[in-house]
């Protein structure tokens, strides 16, 4: 028998992200953040190109070969310039999934997707995961214009008021994903 198939069946079964994957679900890790020595929990949110007008956590699609903490080593690499010997990987977390509405259905390639199968889209919701990340506070960020506008730290207190005034579908998992480590 191929070893390769029977991997392949392991990672479906034992694998939330392949399984939300192949189920049509694109999953993504919200990167929470937190300085390593600060007095505060301080939080470091972004302003991302692609909606500047809000304040979120940064955040990554999981490649289907790839771990959670390689996602968050890309996305806080790619988006704030931050090295992997610069952060600590603590823990993650699953926080659940949403369905998109059909107009947004097959926004992404999803290339194992089974749901093409049946709605012709690739992708048909996000499965969200969270991470918990320390970085030094006094480190050097260089974002990248592409991604990302601006970037801030901010207290628990500042955060909370933050994602309270996201639109509704940005705000709750963003939520659950700070209530998972602080």
């Amino acid at each position: 028998m191929d070893f390769e198939w029977i991997r392949i069946i392991f990672k479906l079964f034992f694998n939330r992200g392949i399984r939300c994957h192949v189920l049509g679900y694109r999953p993504e890790v919200i990167c929470v953040v937190q300085a390593i020595n600060a007095d505060d929990k301080d939080f470091l949110i972004i302003r991302p190109a692609l909606n500047p007008s809000i304040w979120i956590f940064p955040q990554e699609g999981i490649e289907i070969d790839e771990s959670i903490s390689q996602a968050v080593t890309r996305c806080l690499n790619v988006e704030l310039g931050i090295h992997e010997s610069n952060m600590q990987f603590r823990r993650s977390t699953w926080l659940g999934r949403k369905r998109l509405p059909p107009d947004r259905h097959g926004e992404r390639d999803l290339r194992y997707s089974l749901t093409k199968l049946f709605t012709r889209k690739d992708m048909i919701g996000k499965a969200y995961f969270a991470a918990q990340v320390y970085v030094p506070r006094e480190i050097k960020i260089t974002i990248n214009k592409a991604e990302v506008v601006d970037y801030r730290w901010v207290n628990e207190s500042e955060l909370r008021n933050l994602l309270a005034i996201l639109p509704e579908d940005k705000r709750n998992f963003r939520l659950k994903a700070l209530e998972s480590f602080v």
